[in-house]
């Protein structure tokens, strides 16, 4: 789900950060941990890594570990403006 930060005291202005921690692979439903597992395993294997795809518009995403400030979530391979948990500034 979109989180929604107000930026400064009187500003209207509001961010969404789309932040996904729930992929589909194949016919299920995984969490951001398990991609992250299945990939660093495809990595050591060297095979391709597994086809993860957004739970909302079906396009392919990415696992992204945490860090930055960032929990670990998933990212669109191609921005997608017509999916809100696509990153908007991609």
């Amino acid at each position: 789900m979109p989180r929604v930060a107000r930026i400064g005291n009187d500003e209207e202005e509001i961010i969404r950060m789309a932040r996904s921690t729930i992929c589909t692979f194949g016919d299920r439903k995984i969490s951001v941990n398990d991609a992250l597992e299945m990939r660093d395993d495809a990595r050591s294997r060297g095979v391709n890594s597994p086809d993860f795809r957004c739970t909302e518009c079906g396009d392919s995403v990415r696992p992204h570990n945490a860090g930055g400030g960032a929990c670990a979530h998933f990212e669109h391979l191609s921005r997608n403006p017509n999916c809100r948990l696509s990153d908007p500034a991609r």
